[in-house]
């Protein structure tokens, strides 16, 4: 399993903070491994000096909209029937499925949980409440879906800029955000029903709060990074990787 660890530098440490990561780079394929490796290797970012924007945030507002617009121009694409998105993903048709199952029957006992059952809540009690006002068909779950990794992959890059931003700079957070932003496996997750950047999302807010917990001893610091690790795990297990981190860094 590849490990990431980085060092970061603050004076309220009284020293060097060393974090390791555990399995954050298998969340991906390994077409993106060098991607993270430097998304989340913020220090060497940092070295270049960079000019801060200052206390404003618009580079990044600007890139947020340029991708929701890149998102709203792709998720509407081969949704009117389930059949139709297995020609370009069966997870996604697969995922799209089994929520169509779970809507209509209200069975959940038969459930596959393929993937953790909060990929498939989390939609389905939004498909209960959009049916109060309209019908609920094939191409309303799909984009449904679609729009649960879209907005995911935004909240990602908001907890990148705010990562990068607090360990370097705001020059580091931008261009830390910007990678991601660009990366073609991060676009594709971002218009396709997968669970991946949901994961990601709470994976990144685990390390937001375990960063803070190092730097400031809180123990709501803790309780937050506990809940998100339990969060990721109720994804795509990949949470169970996170309960070790978060244990060493309270003996630390």
């Amino acid at each position: 399993m590849p490990v990431v660890q980085f060092q970061v530098n603050r004076g309220c440490l009284h020293g060097r903070l060393s974090i390791t990561f555990v399995g954050v780079l298998t969340l991906i394929d390994g077409s993106a491994y060098t991607l993270l490796t430097v998304v989340v290797g913020f220090p060497p970012l940092g070295l270049l000096n960079m000019s801060q924007f200052g206390s404003r945030h618009w580079p990044v507002a600007i890139l947020l909209l340029g991708y929701a617009w890149v998102c709203s121009t792709l998720i509407p694409m081969s949704v009117d029937d389930i059949r139709m998105s297995d020609v370009f993903s069966v997870d996604e048709s697969g995922a799209a499925a089994e929520l169509r199952y779970y809507f209509t029957t209200g069975r959940l006992e038969h459930a596959s949980f393929k993937y953790g059952s909060l990929f498939y809540y989390v939609p389905l009690a939004f498909l209960h409440l959009f049916s109060l006002f309209a019908d609920v068909t094939d191409r309303v779950i799909l984009i449904v879906l679609r729009f649960f990794g879209a907005f995911s992959g935004a909240s990602c890059l908001v907890v990148i800029y705010l990562l990068g931003q607090r360990l370097c700079g705001q020059a580091s957070g931008f261009i830390a955000c910007l990678m991601l932003a660009t990366s073609s496996v991060f676009l594709r997750w971002s218009v396709e029903a997968h669970p991946d950047l949901p994961q990601l999302f709470l994976v990144c807010g685990f390390f937001w709060f375990l960063i803070r917990l190092c730097e400031e001893g809180k123990a709501s610091h803790a309780y937050a990074a506990a809940g998100l690790a339990a969060l990721a795990f109720n994804i795509k297990y990949i949470g169970v990787f996170l309960m070790p981190t978060l244990w060493v860094s309270l003996l630390l």
